[in-house]
């Protein structure tokens, strides 16, 4: 993993570049040959680095460590330089104390045996690594990780004086008058275990109490605002218990239900959560304009910013590939993928590796692929939902409500809800989109107007990531064909002579050659191969280094854009006229009565027949041609066009970095 801010050093070319700094979304690169400096928009070096023509070459603190806390960065800086030092090692030493015992899984602090003995260890080791810490008892962190959580997560609440430092409760004091009487509608409330606890009856008894406590004209002096008695009700009643008093055990119950044990994610990237959906829009074919089936998409939704943060979709039914499709779009840039669509990033980009991605529960076998193919490529933990239990994963399914009212309902060729069967055979008349429409209208929904809709605290999703994620930069992988090789679905087979041979088709390279000489004649390697993406290449584990590398064909004229599934068609009707080893003469024949037959269905009346043929095309052969557009400009904008199409050579003063200025 590595990440672009300050220090990192990238290859382009023949280029040597260092980040020096960020500013916005420019940053600011400087030339190792002839120490010149140049701003880059961050939006290009994205689009060079998903191209595989930006390499990092040596990865940042950031990027190695799997959590950037905030105390590893400015350690006491982070407290200011207003405070005596010892007040500032004393905050230091408990705000460590908190975050540490918080990642060790301890939500509440409150002193356990369990919790004493994990303290203690903690200490320990934390006290060898560093002098700077303060020796203090759990009872005093457990009292400050209190005040902490009161303050909604600001570290200048582990500071003296909190209040008289910018922070909230600087004013005027209650009245002793006032608080006696709220204390006294309190304790009403508890007594009476029936009566509804709502903030304007609350209002009502606290100046009945006033009014026998103060003069009848210093009432109104004493009496307190509605957001004080709401901040004094929430503090002495639960939620849970409003809830029960209000509206019933039942109600609470079910609201307030938990199935297992799972925090709620306090920060961007710990909990993403995935669930397939069928739009129910119907789609038609590009070429032919007739109707070929559905789409379906699978969004990950970050559960602390309720940020959609990537999705795949297509026509085809969801599968352990779609899962993991979408668990990669979730980690690489969105801007890339959305000017290649001819679309525009309104927002700042949200990508990363999540800490835990909770899919729904699937048979064995996926589940392994996924958990394997997820913590090689993220270092990231699986969690399974409970079945038919929708709040398991409330946040995206939340996310797909929206979707269907805002969106999908409002599109030509949507088949209603799945409920209404009625409505499939309107959903199938109107349908008007082909795939490619209906992907650049999905993608500017998700990662344009979704994220500036405001939630219910009042903050849009992209307010919310903004707020956590400005002090860090997210990670990206390395090496993008090491990234590709932990989505492929992994295989053994021996290694011949002539390379590696998987389904009559034959890989070879100089690298494999030298690994065979190495090993031996008859040793077995371990390769993996794209289901859904293109047979031109495979990835070869090394056992040794452990490490994957890509191994071309020994036919691209063959396996150039050619899927799995296809290439068993093909085999498949080979075999069909008794050639069960097929040479290339006879696949590259096989592979052109395919073709004939997929264009011949896609024009069929039948449209089970139409959907077969689209699930036969891959996704980059299914769009008609585009046609180039003709705009009339004046003469002043036509130069200034041809000003913008200059491009600099790669030997221009060693730079080979696109430059924004």
């Amino acid at each position: 993993m590595f990440v672009i801010e300050p220090g990192q050093t990238l290859q382009h070319g023949l280029s040597m570049v260092k980040v020096v700094r960020v500013v916005g979304t420019q940053v600011v690169l400087q030339n190792l040959a002839t120490l010149e400096e140049r701003f880059a928009a961050a939006d290009a070096l994205y689009d060079e680095y998903i191209a595989r023509r930006l390499i990092p070459v040596s990865p940042t603190k950031g990027a190695s460590d799997p959590i950037l806390l905030p105390y590893e960065r400015s350690s006491f800086s982070m407290f200011g330089t207003d405070i005596s030092e010892a007040a500032r090692r004393h905050a230091f030493s408990l705000f460590k104390y908190i975050t540490e015992l918080r990642s060790l899984g301890y939500r509440c602090l409150r002193p356990t045996p369990i919790l004493k003995l994990d303290f203690a260890r903690l200490k320990q080791h934390l006290r060898s690594e560093s002098e700077e810490l303060v020796d203090l008892t759990l009872p005093t962190v457990y009292k400050w990780s209190c005040v902490y959580d009161k303050a909604q997560g600001d570290y200048r609440a582990l500071i003296p004086d909190y209040s008289q430092r910018g922070a909230p409760g600087l004013g005027r004091r209650i009245p002793t008058e006032t608080v006696e009487a709220i204390r006294e509608v309190f304790r009403d409330l508890r007594q009476n275990g029936k009566k509804k606890i709502r903030v304007f009856d609350v209002m009502f008894d606290v100046q009945s109490q006033l009014q026998s406590r103060v003069p009848a004209e210093q009432v109104s002096l004493f009496r307190p605002s509605r957001s004080t008695v709401e901040r004094m009700v929430k503090a002495e009643f639960s939620a849970y218990e409003v809830c029960v008093r209000n509206k019933g055990l039942a109600h609470a119950q079910k609201k307030y239900r938990s199935h297992f044990p799972r925090d709620a994610a306090m920060r961007p990237l710990e909990v993403v959560e995935f669930d397939d959906k069928d739009t129910r829009t119907f789609l038609i074919d590009e070429l032919t304009n007739l109707p070929m089936g559905r789409a379906y998409v699978t969004p990950g939704v970050d559960q602390f910013a309720s940020r959609c943060l990537g999705m795949s979709m297509s026509h085809r039914q969801r599968s352990t590939s779609s899962a993991l499709d979408a668990f990669r779009s979730c980690m690489l840039p969105k801007g890339p993928v959305m000017r290649q669509a001819g679309l525009r990033l309104e927002v700042d980009d949200a990508f990363g590796p999540p800490g835990i991605a909770i899919f729904d529960n699937a048979l064995y076998f996926h589940a392994s692929a996924l958990e394997t193919a997820i913590r090689e490529a993220g270092n990231s933990m699986c969690a399974w939902a409970k079945p038919y239990t929708p709040t398991e994963k409330s946040v995206v399914e939340n996310f797909n409500g929206e979707l269907v009212e805002y969106l999908l309902s409002e599109l030509p060729g949507f088949g209603g809800e799945k409920k209404e069967r009625n409505q499939i055979k309107d959903g199938i008349e109107t349908a008007t989109m082909g795939l490619t429409q209906f992907r650049n209208i999905l993608f500017h929904w998700a990662y344009n107007v979704h994220p500036n809709k405001p939630r219910e605290n009042g903050q849009t999703p992209a307010q919310r990531w903004a707020s956590q994620m400005r002090h860090t930069r997210a990670r990206l992988p390395a090496n993008l064909d090491q990234f590709d090789a932990y989505f492929a679905h992994s295989h053994t087979v021996q290694l011949r002579p002539e390379g590696i041979r998987f389904l009559g088709l034959i890989y070879q390279s100089e690298t494999l050659a030298n690994l065979r000489r190495r090993l031996g004649s008859n040793a077995k390697v371990v390769f993996r191969y794209q289901s859904e993406g293109s047979l031109s290449r495979i990835f070869v584990l090394d056992p040794i280094s452990q490490k994957y590398f890509t191994v071309p064909s020994a036919h691209p004229e063959y396996t150039a854009r050619i899927t799995l599934y296809q290439h068993r068609l093909i085999r498949k009707m080979a075999r069909e006229r008794m050639i069960n080893n097929p040479a290339l003469p006879d696949l590259l024949r096989a592979r052109q009565e395919l073709q004939s037959l997929i264009c011949q269905s896609r024009l069929s009346v039948k449209r089970h027949e139409r959907i077969w043929a689209n699930n036969a095309l891959p996704d980059s052969g299914r769009s008609a041609p585009v046609e180039k557009t003709i705009e009339l400009v004046s003469e002043v904008e036509y130069q200034v066009g041809q000003i913008a199409e200059v491009v600099l050579e790669s030997t221009d003063e060693s730079w080979d970095i696109p430059e924004d200025f």
